[in-house]
């Protein structure tokens, strides 16, 4: 039976528009240049670059800046998943320290992990989320089910901020594209059940997070979505 995995990890900060450097960024996060900096739009670059386990993303866009990581597949067949969480998150929260000097202030932060479970067919998705939510869904053929919500609670030694726990919970169809390997279907489809956990900060008023201020907060988030991953309930937002 397949197990839960983290399809990808992602941080995110929301800052005034100004100029960034997509490059110099992902330098600093990941500790090496990326392998290609791509004007997407006027506005946006991506930076890319993997270690062959790992494929590292830095995007940069007006308002905010995205880092990711996600696992490469070993074969165009796999529908790839990072198994640690733990140890993943861990290491990835080292690395958004390491960026956050380079980033700059910020006036909001967000943690977001997307969790993935590959199922036999989308009934079997549905019973699953129905006994992480403690629900039960009546109908084997519903589609577009999708699940949310949130419950803050305080930032310790913030009272100016709080945190949204967000738990998002869905069946997915995958379609993975095999242009490689000629014995194999075009096109496979997979079923997979699908948690995404996103802790961010709130606050009523604008806030200016400079770096340093940065590095309790991310470690607070860092440490609620492991909680909640490990957990995967919404049980857990008690």
């Amino acid at each position: 039976m397949s197990e839960w995995g983290a399809q990808h990890l992602q941080a995110v900060w929301f800052i005034h528009p100004r100029e960034t450097d997509a490059a110099s960024i992902f330098a600093a996060i990941v500790g090496a240049k990326p392998d290609n900096a791509l004007q997407m739009t006027v506005g946006s670059v991506l930076a890319t670059g993997s270690n062959g386990i790992s494929l590292f993303q830095v995007q940069t866009q007006p308002g905010r800046i995205d880092y990711f990581e996600s696992a490469i597949p070993s074969s165009p067949a796999e529908f790839p998943l990072i198994v640690d969480v733990k140890k993943a998150i861990g290491a990835f929260t080292s690395r958004i320290l390491n960026g956050s000097q380079s980033v700059g202030a910020a006036q909001r932060l967000a943690v977001v992990v997307t969790l993935c479970k590959q199922v036999e067919s989308p009934s079997e998705a549905v019973q699953i989320l129905d006994s992480l939510v403690g629900a039960h869904i009546p109908f084997s053929d519903a589609s577009d089910i999708n699940f949310q919500i949130n419950r803050r609670r305080p930032i310790p030694g913030r009272d100016d901020l709080l945190m949204n726990r967000l738990f998002r919970m869905q069946p997915q169809i995958v379609q993975q594209i095999d242009t490689i390997n000629q014995s194999r279907p075009v096109a496979q489809t997979i079923n997979i059940a699908c948690i995404v956990v996103d802790c961010n900060t709130y606050s009523p008023t604008v806030l200016t997070l400079e770096p340093s201020e940065q590095i309790p907060i991310w470690k607070e988030l860092a440490l609620e979505v492991e909680r909640l991953c490990d957990a995967k309930s919404i049980k857990a937002l008690g």
